[in-house]
């Protein structure tokens, strides 16, 4: 048993959960809907399973558009499923797709959809289970009249997403762990706070693997709390359960903590039984895949693929930070060093001043990026001639700064200035990239620099309050970042009083 004094600390986690649920909810107005990667694909699931359809009828050929290969569209039409949907809840034409030097406002010059009725539809999307297309579908057919159904249900997973980056912050702020919470701030790139703001399973995926990462280091690195376990089993479980890849994402963050566990932590029943939820939702998650995907045919190279993932490795980090729509809204490419060069400095740090343990979970961080991107290049990738994108590997990428952050505050690396002005650069670099985007929608890539005055695209309720949400956001996850007070000091030098019992804690 473990009697803590109550921390000082809570209101940290408590300002970076609410600044990460702003910045999110601001995202999922700053693109017109269809603007995230496969979202129109995906708002047809989800409004299938608002009305209760998970599967749907095969329909062959669907795909064979001249600008994909007979490979790709053999692949799409494997997998392709058309349904029959509410008609006002069918997705609108991405008509800005491919014209990025142009505004958004065909949207507004698209011919008005049915609203009644039914429509039938077809989806690619149809490997992935369908939890969170069953939650964006009952938002979206929520009976209202202020804003499209779409929108709805971008808010419906950005609301989880949310849930899931505040008990992030939590996990992440024991004792006022500043360096933790710098390493979230960190993980939680522009383009995760993109894709938490989509209607789409992905950026649940990224949401869940960062506060699963957190959970699981804080479970194994920092002291003994109340609630980690069951965060651990839910946050896995989501994870393993969002995506088709969400069970290898899985493995390969546990791979990661394989040399810090401590066995002693496992004893009582309750760690057990969180650990064992999480293999049961890997193993579901893996069912599910097997039974609903079907993959290219012939066989992977994965010598072939290393080259391949080698060379790729500047655009895949430069996507896993910011590159927006349909991989046509990029960031100056300062913004690229300044955060790549935090993210190496801190990690690198924590090389040189971690143990041979933290070390070994380190390098296996990094081995299971290149290993889920050699696997995914030589049998998904390269069969079917896609290339490898940033947002596949981004959910053990992220793992690297957080782990680097519990490092560093197990080093006994004192937080001070050099926190708070690691979180100033990265918000600086979170509100950039929420401009760059909505400038891109509002005017086109090369417009004005200041757009709000000639916005030939507008948002539901214009621009003003999303920015101020986004702005709000970052000065919350900054006031978390602050230097911490002597109180508070005085409490991470002396540490919290803690009553343990030897067999159920391990030394």
């Amino acid at each position: 048993m473990v009697v803590r004094r109550a921390s000082g600390f809570g209101l940290r986690w408590v300002l970076a959960g609410v600044g990460y649920a702003l910045l999110i909810a601001a995202w999922a107005f700053a693109s017109p809907l269809g603007a995230a990667p496969d979202e129109a694909a995906h708002t047809v699931r989800a409004a299938a399973a608002a009305v209760g359809q998970l599967q749907g009828r095969s329909v062959m050929p669907y795909d064979r558009t001249p600008q994909r290969t007979p490979a790709q569209a053999d692949f799409l039409n494997a997998e392709a499923q058309q349904f029959t949907i509410p008609a006002g809840l069918a997705p609108p034409e991405p008509c800005f797709a491919g014209h990025a030097d142009r505004a958004a406002s065909c949207v507004g010059a698209q011919p008005t959809r049915r609203t009644t009725g039914t429509v039938t539809a077809v989806t690619y999307t149809t490997t992935a289970p369908p939890g969170a297309y069953a939650l964006a579908g009952l938002a979206m057919g929520l009976p209202q009249q202020l804003l499209p159904p779409g929108y709805l249900g971008r808010l419906a997973l950005a609301l989880l997403c949310g849930l899931l980056l505040a008990a992030a912050a939590w996990a992440a702020g024991a004792r006022g762990s500043l360096w933790p919470l710098a390493g979230l701030a960190l993980a939680a790139s522009p383009v995760v706070l993109f894709l938490s703001a989509s209607l789409g399973p992905q950026g649940v995926t990224l949401a869940a693997a960062l506060c699963f990462t957190s959970a699981l280091i804080a479970f194994w690195m920092g002291p003994p709390r109340r609630g980690l376990v069951p965060l651990l089993a839910v946050s896995g479980a989501v994870l393993a359960l969002a995506s088709a890849a969400g069970p290898v994402y899985l493995a390969a963050l546990m791979l990661l903590a394989l040399p810090l566990v401590q066995p002693a932590r496992l004893i009582p029943l309750g760690s057990l039984a969180g650990l064992l939820v999480v293999a049961a939702a890997g193993v579901a998650g893996v069912a599910w895949v097997l039974d609903h995907r079907l993959l290219p045919a012939g066989h992977g190279d994965v010598l072939a693929a290393v080259p391949v993932v080698l060379r790729a490795a500047p655009t895949v980090a430069q996507q896993a930070i910011g590159v927006f729509g349909w991989s046509d809204v990029t960031l100056p490419l300062a913004a690229y060093v300044a955060w790549g060069s935090l993210a190496v400095i801190g990690v690198a740090t924590a090389l040189l001043l971690g143990r041979w343990r933290d070390r070994l979970a380190l390098a296996l961080g990094v081995a299971g990026a290149f290993g889920v991107a050699v696997v995914a290049e030589a049998f998904v990738l390269s069969p079917v001639g896609w290339d490898l994108q940033g947002r596949y590997l981004a959910p053990v990428l992220g793992a690297l700064p957080i782990v680097a952050g519990f490092i560093l505050q197990r080093a006994g690396v004192r937080p001070r200035a050099d926190v708070f002005l690691l979180g100033a650069a990265v918000i600086a670099l979170q509100l950039l990239a929420f401009w760059e985007n909505a400038r891109r929608y509002a005017v086109g890539r090369h417009g004005p620099l200041a757009f709000l005055d000639t916005a030939q695209w507008t948002p539901p309720a214009g621009w003003l309050p999303w920015l101020g949400l986004a702005g709000a956001g970052g000065l919350l996850i900054l006031l978390s970042l602050v230097p911490l007070t002597r109180a508070e000091r005085d409490q991470e030098a002396h540490g919290p009083l803690v009553v343990v019992d030897p067999i159920s804690v391990s030394r």
